[in-house]
């Protein structure tokens, strides 16, 4: 995982870098930009709720890390750009937290969350770390979902609302004109295609 202080010594951002990631935002250089700025304010709030200040200051550290990443090349496949970078802001925080309990471990500002359990503050920042990365990997299910064509996503959308309900999916079946072994089949090709699509959506965001 790339450090702050690796970003800074290697990697600065560039005019040419920069225009690299308007064009990965949009093709339309002005609609580039206003998801740029709208991006840019949405990574302010979440630093910002996340007690990392400046909010500004990461915000675009962040960018900085989405930019280096998209000029070097790195493959990013996602339907909302905004699951990149918080992504990347995700590391970002967690990288702060560790920060904060190995410098101010007994001086912890009143408005830390770490205040706000009875755990210690590395059990804290691993459990604020895994319940984003949670919704993170929901982000990911819904921008792969988003992928598929729409009958195939209303079909798995109801085989799983039948789970539990054999006269659901035998209803199903009947309606669709497939066997019961057919549509399980089919199922689970769908299911597998979308479990490796958010894996790689997981991975290429952290």
């Amino acid at each position: 995982m790339e450090t702050e202080t690796s970003l800074k010594k290697d990697w600065t951002m560039t005019t040419e870098a920069f225009d690299r990631l308007l064009a990965w935002l949009d093709s339309d250089r002005n609609i580039a930009a206003e998801k740029y700025e709208k991006i840019r304010q949405k990574l302010m709030k979440l630093f910002k709720w996340r007690n990392c200040t400046p909010e500004e200051d990461y915000a675009d550290k962040t960018i900085d890390r989405v930019a280096r990443r998209v000029f070097e090349g790195v493959l990013v496949d996602v339907k909302d750009p905004y699951l990149y970078f918080h992504g990347i802001a995700l590391n970002l925080i967690r990288e702060y937290w560790r920060r904060e309990q190995k410098h101010s471990h007994e001086d912890i500002d009143d408005t830390s969350p770490l205040e706000l359990s009875t755990v210690s503050p590395a059990e804290q920042i691993e459990q604020e770390f895994e319940r984003d990365k949670a919704e993170h990997r929901y982000g990911c299910m819904r921008n792969c979902l988003g992928n598929l064509t729409e009958e195939t996503r209303e079909f798995i959308v109801e085989y799983h609302r039948g789970e539990n309900n054999k006269e659901a999916r035998k209803i199903m079946s009947e309606r669709l004109q497939i066997p019961m072994n057919a549509l399980r089949i089919r199922a689970f090709r769908v299911r597998e295609g979308l479990e490796k699509c958010v894996e790689k959506c997981v991975k290429t965001l952290t």
